[in-house]
């Protein structure tokens, strides 16, 4: 389909028909600034954005009664499936309304090519990735990453970054578990790498070797500061006054993005619930899908049962959606082409409907509560493609 267009107030109106139609639905798209009744039009392999009344497509959708959201970004997952035991099969995030995730370091230089031919080429969800910095990446259970910044091979690193353009950057994990006697070294010695290389960090921080106020403050503009509620070990981003440290919301303030990446054991319902009641929302909600928390109830298991928890916790729904669309696509550096209906973004739409339920939440201690609401996909369209519907829809 030609994507040749006028826009009249906000409306885009195509001068050909439409490859779809989503009309009737509740659009909520940060990015755009779409928070009303609308349509939306999809031609070809984009987004047309929202569209008049009275427009058919060549499919047609009547989404009366649910909420029509930007493809969804799940910004940290396991999905080396070819070659790492905790992994899952990318395409399962497809169902989930999931268009777009970042694998959190999986793989490392020495197998990363592996990931690339086995599980990201072909794929249909859109993959992007962080490169663990230990040669291996993350195997399986039983088996910790070596972050002796000695074994680091910056030259394979660099060329890897150089050949494949879904890396976005570098992830380590710091738990006191994995780096032992080495402190912060790893994360220091990784920091200095990225600066080098151009390239962000992710970093893992459950459990950590030293205060949050001294691992904020190696952080710059871009870093990800991954499971920014996990309550594990001697220090939390909740000081003892009960309040977020100010160290970490000045990191926030420089440009640091935290990451909640609920995962299986480094969420706390006791660390989530002080900081909102700071104010302190995550920048990105994400899962740490991985085969452990697919397979366990009451924790990740999917990104809108992740964004209904915190719906229930009291966030507001349109910083929620924000959360996974206009700010981890801006993470990855895709801002305005994923993570928005806006015209010409690609055609990436997650239709869920909400219901009342009674979700059951359990946290890294065994405390648990019930939320009130259940948002569940019906629909997800990428590149203007339907991938999956729902028998309900």
């Amino acid at each position: 389909m030609a994507a040749n267009h006028t826009r009249i107030d906000g409306v885009v109106e195509y001068m050909e028909n439409f490859d779809i139609i989503i009309k009737n639905g509740d659009i909520a798209d940060p990015y755009a600034g779409v928070w009303r009744r609308g349509n939306i039009g999809i031609s070809g392999r984009r987004s047309a954005g929202v569209v008049s009344d009275g427009l058919e497509g060549r499919i047609t959708i009547d989404a009366e009664g649910c909420v029509v959201m930007p493809g969804l970004i799940d910004m940290h997952t396991h999905i080396f499936y070819s070659g790492s035991g905790i992994s899952i099969r990318p395409d399962l995030l497809i169902p989930m309304g999931v268009t777009t995730t970042a694998d959190a370091g999986s793989a490392g230089c020495s197998n990363y090519r592996a990931f690339h031919d086995t599980d990201i080429r072909g794929s249909a969800v859109r993959i992007f990735s962080y490169l663990n910095v230990c040669s291996f990446g993350q195997p399986g259970h039983g088996f910790q990453e070596d972050l002796d910044p000695s074994l680091y091979d910056s030259g394979a690193i660099r060329e890897l970054l150089e050949e494949y353009p879904e890396i976005r950057g570098l992830k380590l994990r710091i738990g006191r578990e994995i780096v032992g006697e080495l402190g912060l070294e790893p994360l220091i010695k990784t920091k200095d790498l990225a600066q080098k290389l151009g390239v962000p960090i992710v970093v893992h921080i459950s459990n950590p070797p030293a205060p949050e106020s001294e691992v904020v403050s190696i952080l710059d503009d871009g870093d990800v500061f991954c499971h920014c509620f996990h309550g594990k070990g001697d220090y939390t981003i909740i000081g003892h006054d009960g309040r977020v440290l100010p160290e970490v919301i000045k990191a926030r303030e420089r440009g640091v993005i935290f990451d909640c990446a609920n995962g299986f054991t480094n969420y706390s319902h006791r660390v989530a619930r002080a900081s909102l009641e700071c104010g302190f929302e995550p920048d990105v909600i994400s899962t740490d899908l991985c085969k452990t928390v697919l397979e366990m109830d009451g924790f990740g298991r999917s990104l809108c049962y992740v964004m209904s928890k915190y719906i229930s916790l009291g966030m507001h729904f349109r910083s929620v959606v924000r959360a996974v669309t206009e700010t981890p696509a801006r993470a990855l550096g895709m801002e305005g082409r994923i993570g928005t209906l806006a015209p010409g973004a690609d055609g990436d739409v997650t239709i869920c409907k909400i219901f009342k339920a009674r979700p059951r939440y359990i946290d890294n201690a065994g405390g648990e509560f019930y939320g009130d609401t259940m948002l569940t996909p019906v629909m997800t369209i990428k590149n203007g493609e339907i991938m999956y519907r729902s028998e309900m829809f």
